[in-house]
């Protein structure tokens, strides 16, 4: 390794392919938790260091060596990951390099994110972000051939939804058609037609900060008045508003686990188990966030629905970590992760959805002009992709009355009687009824 201090002053010495005796160098521990190799020294290169080529014959040392794990064994290394993973696969589809938010750094980056086969059509997903998206080859992947058979390295695991993910770090390399055992395998499987690489559309691209300050906004009684029928299919709005209150109606239901499903599950009475109204199957109930969210501005408040990746982001944890740090389940019981959002001011990105509610389709760092002082955010250290949960998801996400008590369901249909005839109207005189 060359510290990036002492980059300028060491020229460079060697050629990939050439073997070299290397004298003159400090070594160090390796600090990291998840090491690229399983050895506890880097190895420094400085300006004295000396590089002496070795032309005599000696044994052949392999150009690569890879730490290559099945994708079943990616789950059980999550927690106990020691040595940075390599993956292999053919690459199935890619969403090209883009710009997106990094909420932890609070700025924009370039991300890529490409998804494995390995050869039982098992899929892994991996993001791509920085240096590694800018220079992934999207070209070579996307050439005649069927399928492209590739090699990431050096990849930081983590879990979503109960799959494994992998994410680049500062030392991710991509080879493509490496010379692995594997190889001629899955040149074998994967040489139909249907096998070739597909670019996938760039999803919708997140602001700049220049681009929130200068992003056209209305206020939240221009909000309240949008006529449904009229913005259902529309574009977003965007407001700036200040976190005030949420409502006691719940912050999470219990969701079909199977990827972009998401589904509100139906409880059994003849054996209490769950099963998803889509898949008609059994499965393990998933914790998933919708928290109905007051914001108020100079003009007016209005009751917002969050869910999914923006609450996860905003709430710095997916619904089922804030769970397994408590000894409760409560659907009402608000945990103060949620509550100390109360008092931050965020540019919120808000479409109608098909249930005539307020959903935010994102949550932006407010302009600098409009901000006030709040509880600190707290973002996850990941940035996983984001997810089109798609409008079933969020119709049948209205069934969370399921977990509330029956004498507040009462109180529901008591109050919708008397609401009033705007949407906003309606959902604020609904959380007054209870």
């Amino acid at each position: 390794m060359i510290a990036e201090r002492t980059l300028a002053r060491v020229p460079y010495k060697m050629q990939e392919g050439s073997i070299y005796d290397i004298f003159c160098f400090p070594t160090q521990r390796d600090p990291a938790r998840a090491r690229v190799v399983e050895h506890h020294t880097i190895v420094y290169f400085n300006a004295k260091t000396q590089f002496v080529l070795v032309s005599e014959p000696v044994a052949p040392i392999p150009l690569h060596s890879f730490h290559l794990l099945e994708f079943n064994q990616l789950l059980a290394e999550v927690a106990k990951q020691e040595i940075l993973t390599d993956v292999y696969g053919c690459i199935k589809d890619v969403v090209p390099q883009h710009i997106a938010s990094v909420r932890s750094e609070k700025k924009t980056e370039s991300k890529c994110v490409i998804t494995l086969h390995n050869s039982r059509r098992e899929t892994l997903k991996i993001t791509l972000w920085g240096d590694v998206a800018r220079q992934f080859p999207l070209e070579t992947v996307l050439s005649s051939e069927p399928s492209k058979l590739a090699v990431i390295t050096s990849l930081k695991l983590s879990t979503y939804y109960r799959r494994a993910k992998g994410s680049n770090t500062n030392h991710t390399c991509i080879i493509i058609d490496p010379t692995i055992p594997q190889r001629e395998e899955y040149k074998t499987e994967f040489s139909g037609p249907d096998d070739k690489v597909k670019m996938l559309p760039i999803p919708f691209r997140c602001l700049t900060a220049e681009e929130q300050d200068q992003q056209a906004r209305i206020k939240l009684s221009e909000l309240n008045a949008l006529n449904p029928e009229e913005h259902l299919q529309g574009e977003p709005v965007y407001v700036v508003g200040k976190i005030i209150d949420f409502s006691d109606n719940g912050w999470w239901y219990k969701g079909c686990p199977i990827p972009e499903c998401f589904k509100v599950l139906k409880k059994k009475e003849e054996n209490n188990k769950y099963n998803c109204p889509d898949h008609l199957s059994e499965v393990i109930p998933l914790p998933c966030y919708k928290v109905y969210m007051i914001i108020e501005d100079d003009t007016n408040e209005s009751m917002v629905t969050l869910m999914g990746r923006p609450a996860e982001e905003l709430f710095g944890a997916s619904c089922r970590e804030l769970l397994n740090r408590r000894f409760y389940a409560s659907e009402t019981e608000l945990p103060e992760e949620i509550t100390n959002t109360i008092g931050q001011t965020h540019l919120f990105e808000i479409k109608m959805s098909y249930n005539s509610e307020f959903s935010v389709k994102d949550v932006h760092q407010a302009p600098q002009s409009t901000q006030t002082s709040g509880h600190a955010v707290h973002p996850t250290a990941e940035t996983p992709e984001r997810l089109n949960y798609g409008k079933n998801r969020i119709g049948q996400t209205t069934e969370i009355c399921m977990f509330t008590p029956e004498s507040e369901k009462k109180n529901k249909g008591k109050g919708n009687k008397h609401a009033s005839s705007s949407p906003t109207g309606q959902r604020l005189s609904k959380q007054k009824m209870n």
